[in-house]
């Protein structure tokens, strides 16, 4: 991740994670996190292929004022499916909350630094083995 100068929600100003949903279960609240340059977060559901089936919510972030966001209705997550959550960042002199604009930022745990977590509640059978379900196995190394 890496924020350049000046940019204000454009592509090069953005960060994304997915997730994917061994087996099914249902997701019902999202919880989004950055540093002072967050602007708004989204959460997709994306189909096998990579194509967005659906956008669950998007919102307007700030550092001072983190929310969780309980759905309406659960949503039904087939095996396949995976969870997007999107952020995009303000690190222009405009954001009011931004310790230096004319830095390019990096990932990093403090405020100064960027980062960006975005958060989903699952629920899965109860039956189910959770390290098989939220493990990410990693592919060999070349």
């Amino acid at each position: 991740m890496a924020v350049p100068i000046k940019s204000i929600g454009t592509s090069a100003g953005h960060d994304r994670a997915t997730f994917p949903c061994r087996p099914q279960g249902r997701t019902f609240c999202s919880h989004s996190f950055a540093h002072r340059r967050g602007k708004e977060f989204e959460y997709n559901l994306i189909r096998p292929g990579g194509r967005i089936m659906e956008t669950l919510l998007r919102v307007h972030y700030d550092f001072h004022w983190q929310l969780s966001y309980r759905l309406a209705t659960p949503r039904f997550l087939k095996a396949g499916t995976e969870l997007q959550a999107v952020a995009w960042f303000d690190n222009s002199k405009n954001n009011p909350h931004n310790p230096d604009p004319t830095q390019t930022v990096t990932w990093g745990d403090q405020t100064y630094d960027e980062m960006m977590v975005g958060f989903f509640d699952v629920a899965v059978a109860a039956n189910l083995d959770k390290e098989h379900f939220f493990h990410r196995h990693q592919p060999p190394a070349k």
